[in-house]
């Protein structure tokens, strides 16, 4: 039930996302161009190829980013990064594409009247739509029964994850293991048998990783046409924002990523710099330079501005200008 529906959801997303994205455009159509009439035959046939060619784009960089993604324990966060994404690739082939084509019959202001209209719109529906997935799988009648495999810490934690996060869309219907003091359904030993009369959809195995028994169970998973995961102990408390890189054969844990390692973050923080400092040079500058030169001349001699070398992008070396707030020494260079 939850593949029928997480289907339902990636086709009700792509809809969506195309109403918001033709509704955009002719707000903004009507916003800028309320005096063009259909007549005019230039104008309408430049605008309907783009038109076009908007949704077309749109549905090729959705399907190759992956950006229409229902499953348990996506966040929401994840799925409106990958959004975010999608949103700028698809701004910049429509750039590359005028800019080859010189469509100087194209506005610049329409263009931001509709991005404007669009990003909110899709980002309403894609946060109500994970919203409304998250709450069908938090429902125990949709939750997929599952096989939990080794009474070890690995396996309650995993438990203990399903419990609190019902969003997730997994229960345990069976739990089989031989440590003891932890309370399962029963030994090791009965759960192929319990397998045989019982219908699962995945097994999930908390066996050591050294547990020649793992071998056996990954073959009956294959006979049994049940999907088979294994949960590994890292002995690490907190992985939440773990990702896993393969270099080679070799998986690689990357325990946190730099948040400007993300596209849609950089983009954000850029653009927020951009806009603040010119906020500021404009309206806060021209009072508050002077005020600050007379304070910082009357306090102490020396120049007005402390220059220093920075680590920027890539390692580059600049120049930072601050204004001095310090005695003038040879160890500035050198030491906090």
């Amino acid at each position: 039930m939850q593949d029928k529906y997480s289907k339902l959801f990636r086709y009700l997303q792509l809809v969506f996302d195309l109403v918001a994205l033709n509704a955009a455009f002719l707000i903004a159509g009507a916003l800028r161009f309320d005096d063009l009439k259909v007549e005019n035959q230039e104008y309408y046939n430049y605008y309907v190829q783009l038109i076009v060619f908007m949704n077309f784009a749109w549905i090729v960089v959705a399907a190759m980013l992956n950006s229409y993604v229902f499953k348990p324990g996506l966040e929401i966060r994840k799925s409106l990064g990958k959004l975010f994404n999608t949103i700028i690739i698809h701004g910049s082939v429509l750039a590359l594409l005028l800019v080859s084509l010189k469509g100087y019959y194209y506005s610049r202001l329409f263009f931001t009247y509709f991005y404007i209209g669009f990003v909110p719109l899709v980002l309403i529906t894609r946060i109500i739509l994970m919203n409304r997935f998250r709450a069908f799988l938090s429902k125990e009648s949709n939750a997929r029964p599952i096989l939990l495999l080794g009474a070890t810490k690995a396996a309650q934690n995993f438990k203990a994850a399903l419990q609190n996060h019902p969003e997730f869309g997994l229960r345990v219907a069976a739990w089989f293991g031989d440590e003891v003091g932890i309370k399962t359904t029963g030994p090791l030993h009965e759960a192929k048998d319990w397998l045989e009369h019982n219908n699962i959809s995945e097994i999930y195995c908390a066996l050591p990783h050294d547990d020649p028994e793992i071998l056996s169970w990954l073959k009956l998973a294959d006979q049994n046409l049940v999907r088979f995961r294994f949960l590994p102990n890292l002995g690490l408390t907190s992985l939440a924002n773990t990702e896993l890189e393969l270099m080679g054969d070799v998986p690689v844990l990357v325990i946190r990523k730099e948040p400007l390692e993300y596209t849609h973050n950089r983009i954000i923080k850029r653009t927020f710099d951009l806009v603040f400092s010119l906020f500021v040079i404009v309206l806060v500058f021209p009072w508050l330079f002077p005020i600050l030169i007379i304070g910082i001349k009357l306090s102490s001699k020396g120049p007005v501005f402390f220059v220093q070398d920075r680590s920027g992008l890539n390692n580059q070396i600049f120049k930072v200008f601050k204004f001095r707030t310090m005695q003038i020494n040879q160890e500035s260079d050198t030491k906090q």
